[in-house]
């Protein structure tokens, strides 16, 4: 609503429902800052408490004049209750405040998404070890796709096919020595330039050297 002061801070105009402060209040004595600023012939706004204790936006101006005419002196006061001038602003608060929660909870959900979707492989990667450390070269990482996690389960995959043919190799060496260390008959394996490589215990005992004398 709008309220127009004399000089002197006395009202000399206001809205119908406070028609009874016309020629009777003064605002310059009620302390009005909006009031008291507008006198000293400035004009702008500010937020302040009238004497009821309401808080209200008020913008404040003078009378100029026109040409030759100074003006009476008036001040014009344009008040707004606070609450419903700042109700825009509250709105837009409220506004931001739910597209950021929406943000964080969107970001938390995509993150624990892609945490599951990270971790489930190496979980695998890890049971598959864990299978393999027992002796189950037949395992295998089922994982498909291109990322990092792909390539550490096929290298991983790889790994127990080669630890797979390593342990044959060892299962199949072990085998060719208990063979040749168990034959009655001497055994002497040389290389191409005839050096002695391996020898049976039936051939020490006949010649009666030690294997590694020969």
């Amino acid at each position: 609503h709008l309220l127009v002061m004399r000089g002197d801070g006395l009202v000399i105009a206001a809205p119908p429902f406070a028609k009874d402060d016309i020629f009777t209040r003064n605002l310059l004595a009620a302390g009005l800052r909006s009031a008291q600023l507008a006198s000293k012939k400035t004009r702008g706004y500010l937020v302040e408490r009238d004497e009821r204790e309401m808080a209200a936006v008020i913008g404040y101006d003078y009378s100029q004049g026109y040409r030759d005419f100074p003006g009476f002196g008036w001040v014009a006061l344009v008040v707004q209750d606070a609450t419903i001038a700042f109700a825009p602003i509250d709105r837009l608060k409220l506004m931001v405040l739910a597209v950021g929660s929406a943000v964080v909870l969107g970001v938390v959900v995509m993150s624990l998404i892609l945490a599951q979707r990270m971790t489930q492989p190496i979980l695998k990667i890890a049971q598959v070890a864990s299978q393999v450390a027992r002796g189950d070269f037949d395992r295998k990482v089922q994982h498909r796709s291109g990322d990092e996690i792909g390539v550490l389960a096929d290298t991983f995959n790889q790994m127990i096919e080669d630890l797979k043919q390593q342990r044959a190799a060892l299962v199949e060496k072990a085998y060719v020595e208990s063979i040749i260390g168990s034959m009655n008959e001497t055994l002497i394996v040389v290389d191409p330039q005839a050096r002695i490589r391996t020898v049976n215990e039936a051939a020490c005992a006949l010649l009666g050297y030690r294997e590694e004398e020969l």
